[in-house]
């Protein structure tokens, strides 16, 4: 089973308006694929909750995670107003 990876970025405007993101991530969470079953069912309501906003469905990432073709990113979220992109992988 591949690892979950999230990792966070921050994301400034450059010049002419164009979208500058760090090279190294801010933040680096790392669930390794065995524990991610458990890991899943930990997570509180509200974060699955705000998750599931973002479109991001614990359940299926778990899925996923057991296909041994599956890897790579799965999912980006920019938010601007928050300075920051959140990428989501499978490695």
């Amino acid at each position: 089973m591949k690892n979950l990876k999230i990792r966070t970025y921050n994301v400034e405007s450059g010049m002419f308006g164009a979208t500058v993101v760090s090279p190294q991530p801010e933040t680096t969470i790392t669930i390794p694929g065995g524990a991610l079953q458990l890991a899943s069912k930990l997570i509180p309501s509200k974060a699955k909750q705000a998750l599931l906003d973002e479109g991001i469905d614990l359940a299926e990432l778990v899925q996923l995670a057991e296909q041994p073709s599956m890897q790579g990113t799965l999912v980006e979220i920019e938010q601007p107003a928050k300075h920051e992109r959140i990428m989501i992988a499978l490695e």
